[in-house]
């Protein structure tokens, strides 16, 4: 089978994003299926830990000139003939309308989008949202959900729906054992935007123990709410090679809190 993976995202630079599709195209190859990234980029060049992957990036350009990339990118998908295609639920473009009447589409949905793009979304791109999101969810013939909850929000479009939660391939990771020092240190990786992180409750745990310290990943001092607590260090981005040390001095860490 032939699988054609579309993503607005940027996958020039390392992400959980980049990471989990590289995965997913990595795990088809493995099982005897072609795949192939069709995705924007700020430069044309893919994050270098996904560059094994077949790919082909588009200049994602400014919002004016997003309409005509994505006629761009459904053209060069739709000459590579795949049997089925598999989108990122992301914004949706008016050229897609082409593809989904050409290939059979399935739709992953990460997130209730009802709820969430609304909490950051600026107007104008919310109520273009709201009066797009159903051709595309009409139009699928199937949804890649993470949870059984949004399985249930998205029961109402009818579609056949597979419930595959988020993950990582624990073969690439070591085991860490808890560490022992003296004040607990608390570890939390995430990216600043993504409100499902919940930061704003580590801040608030930061202040009801402050004989913990915390060691916050992926957001820099001045992403933070200020004054930071002396209990708090922000690191700001660290690639694995990076953050790894951080994470064996830890005691606890956090997932998603949001």
């Amino acid at each position: 089978m032939r699988i054609a993976f579309l993503s607005w995202q940027d996958v020039g630079h390392e992400s959980g994003v980049i990471k989990k599709v590289a995965s997913q195209i990595r795990i088809w190859q493995s099982i005897g299926h072609t795949a192939k990234l069709f995705a924007f980029g700020k430069d044309e060049s893919i994050w270098g830990g996904a560059a094994d992957i077949p790919n082909e990036l588009f200049l994602s350009g400014s919002v004016m000139a997003r309409n005509g990339r994505v006629r761009q990118c459904i053209e060069r998908v739709l000459s590579w003939k795949p049997d089925i295609a598999f989108f990122r639920q992301n914004a949706y473009y008016f050229p897609m309308s082409r593809l989904i009447r050409h290939v059979p589409t399935v739709v992953e949905l990460n997130t209730d989008d009802l709820i969430e793009f609304r909490k950051r979304m600026a107007w104008p791109l919310w109520i273009y949202h709201r009066a797009t999101r159903g051709l595309l969810l009409n139009g699928a013939s199937g949804f890649n959900v993470v949870t059984n909850e949004l399985a249930e929000r998205y029961r109402c479009f009818e579609k056949p729906t597979a419930v595959i939660s988020n993950g990582i391939e624990l073969a690439n990771f070591d085991s860490l054992q808890a560490s022992q020092n003296d004040r607990p240190v608390l570890f939390f990786i995430g990216s600043p935007g993504a409100v499902w992180h919940g930061t704003d409750k580590i801040l608030e745990m930061v202040l009801l123990i402050p004989e913990f310290d915390f060691h916050i990943v992926g957001y820099s001092a001045e992403q933070l709410p200020s004054p930071i607590p002396s209990n708090v260090s922000a690191h700001g981005f660290l690639n694995r090679k990076e953050y790894e040390p951080l994470a064996k001095q830890a005691d606890v860490a956090i997932g998603s809190l949001a």
